[in-house]
């Protein structure tokens, strides 16, 4: 009847109104659809709505979560939980890792102090006004926000240490507080001297000192001398200039600024002198640390189910697969993947950033600084041997050595700053300066002259005598690989103009190199050793790349 039908369609209406899947079983109550569904399998028009009414409406937006379940759709992933304990676990791992590596490679890693400058800043901030002071800030770096923010909690610091100490009487509940942490440094500096300490113990004695604050018996002058007369015993040589400078302040503010300032100083001096008494002790313990801390940062990457060797399979693939088949031993395929690293000519994927082998990646920026140092020889050599063939072999004997000293300073000057890939451009217009170095030895260079040295120049990559020079490098290279202990290195011929700092530079490049295969150099073999899987992984990328030759 009727009723019966307004009943069913209120029903139905109710039941399209209420989101899909909402739990409420999306048709109104169970004797309502029941009735819609026998009137629906005998209708045509009531059964073209209820199927209908079943299909989500086009219209509305895809955006709305009901009606696109996920889980449904693609399937539920697992749930990967890590803590912020765990991340800074890792993190604090990675920069004791990344301390000690430093430590042990580089002999002229020291404890620097931050760059301050608070005067500067100030200048600015007083001349801009707030809105430039805001601005600058918006646009700084991080490291430059943390020196602003630092330098503005100092001065807000020392601005109440000046007015508790201008109050009458004056407070010095700040400036005892600033003494026990100048107790507490000087403490530190002087872990092993029991007479020292007990001394530092007895006239630095907080109690003591609240109590002469109390009575009005407290003098800072007796203090800040018994300071400086320690801290001048104390410290190196070099800081007893700013020691007696400290020692002519009387304002206690900047007394106890400076202060701080040489304390931090010496602290710094501290560590750099622990450093280098136990760098032998650190180089010795290095390798095994490294090695420890690289597989447990692997194993935490694995328990989050991280490869994180990827790119060192790849980069190691690459370099069996330019091997013949006969030399692909694991030290062959090592040595020839580092000389890669350092290879100016071969072609890398952008970004760089994100091709460097895991076991690498701490030496990634001084690699990139070796790589592109070595360019800038490679072609200063090049523009030398050039300028020799085309304009010094028509000078005097006698004349040529000045020649060839004022060509390799031309060529040095031009490609300095050069990056390297475009050390070729930029040697095509030095030309004009090695024709003027030949002039300058009493020798007129004409007109073609000067246009065949361009051309040469110009076509630097593909000509013969820099093809010669890059081979014999690679070369040195490759033979100081294959015996990083050798006491004896001859640099290649065609170098002796830089031949000073070639030997520099090509030392800390083999000095990285022997660092990572000691630390590496067991991963490296098992990486390229379990049942010839690495070896026929290169076969296969050789075999695609002389399919993609030939096509």
């Amino acid at each position: 009847d009727k009723a019966s039908k307004d009943s069913a369609g209120d029903n139905r209406e109710a039941s399209e109104a209420k989101p899909i899947g909402d739990g409420s079983g999306g048709g109104g109550s169970g004797r309502a659809r029941e009735h819609r569904d026998s009137e629906s399998s005998t209708d045509p028009q009531h059964r073209d709505q209820a199927q209908a009414a079943s299909q989500p409406d086009d219209r509305r937006s895809p955006r709305s979560p009901r009606f696109v379940n996920p889980e449904q759709q693609f399937g539920r992933s697992p749930d990967v939980y890590v803590t912020l304990e765990k991340l800074m676990e890792a993190q604090e791992a990675f920069n004791n890792l990344v301390l000690a590596h430093e430590v042990a490679t580089n002999d002229n890693f020291r404890f620097e102090p931050p760059a301050t400058s608070a005067s500067e800043a100030s200048s600015a901030a007083s001349s801009g006004g707030a809105a430039a002071a805001a601005a600058a800030v918006s646009a700084a770096s991080p490291e430059e926000l943390e020196r602003r923010v630092r330098e503005t909690m100092h001065r807000a610091f020392w601005d109440m240490l000046t007015e508790n100490l201008a109050k009458q009487p004056p407070d010095y509940s700040q400036a005892v507080t600033l003494i026990g942490e100048i107790k507490t440094i000087l403490l530190s500096l002087l872990p092993n001297n029991e007479r020292a300490r007990q001394q530092i113990e007895e006239v630095l004695d907080l109690e003591l000192i609240r109590q002469k604050v109390e009575h009005g018996a407290f003098d800072i002058n007796y203090y800040s001398n018994y300071v400086l007369d320690l801290m001048g015993k104390m410290c190196a040589p070099a800081r007893d200039e700013a020691i007696r400078a400290c020692a002519a302040i009387q304002e206690p503010v900047a007394l106890f600024r400076e202060l701080f300032r040489l304390l931090d100083l010496m602290k710094l001096d501290m560590a750099n002198f622990t450093m280098q008494q136990m760098r032998p002790y650190i180089r010795q313990q290095a390798v095994t640390y490294e090695r420890e801390k690289f597989e447990q940062l692997l194993a935490s990457q694995a328990a989050v189910g991280v490869d994180g060797l990827r790119r060192t399979r790849a980069w190691l693939s690459e370099s069996a697969a330019a091997l013949p088949a006969a030399e692909r031993t694991p030290s062959r395929v090592v040595s020839e993947a580092l000389l890669r690293l350092v290879d100016w000519r071969q072609s890398r994927p952008q970004p760089e950033a994100d091709w460097w082998p895991e076991t690498l990646v701490m030496d990634a920026q001084k690699l990139v600084g070796i790589r592109d140092r070595l360019a800038q020889l490679h072609c200063v050599c090049a523009c030398v041997l050039l300028a020799m063939g085309a304009l010094g072999q028509r000078l005097p004997e006698d004349r040529r050595p000045a020649f060839k000293a004022r060509a390799t300073a031309a060529a040095a000057a031009v490609l300095a700053d050069c990056p390297a890939d475009r050390l070729d451009s930029a040697a095509a217009g030095l030309a004009d300066t090695l024709a003027k170095s030949a002039e300058s030895a009493d020798y007129r260079v004409n007109d073609k002259e000067c246009q065949l040295l361009t051309a040469q120049l110009a076509d630097l990559p593909v000509h013969a005598a820099a093809r010669l020079l890059h081979s014999r490098l690679m070369d040195f290279l490759r033979e100081g690989l294959q015996d990083l202990q050798a006491r004896q290195v001859r640099l290649p011929t065609g170098y002796s103009a830089v031949e000073a700092e070639l030997a520099q530079v090509a030392g800390a490049f083999l000095r990285l190199c022997a660092h990572n295969r000691a630390v590496f150099g067991q991963l490296y073999d098992k990486l390229l050793m379990p049942d010839g899987r690495a070896g026929q992984a290169a076969e296969g990328q050789e075999s695609r790349g002389e399919e993609q030759g030939c096509n």
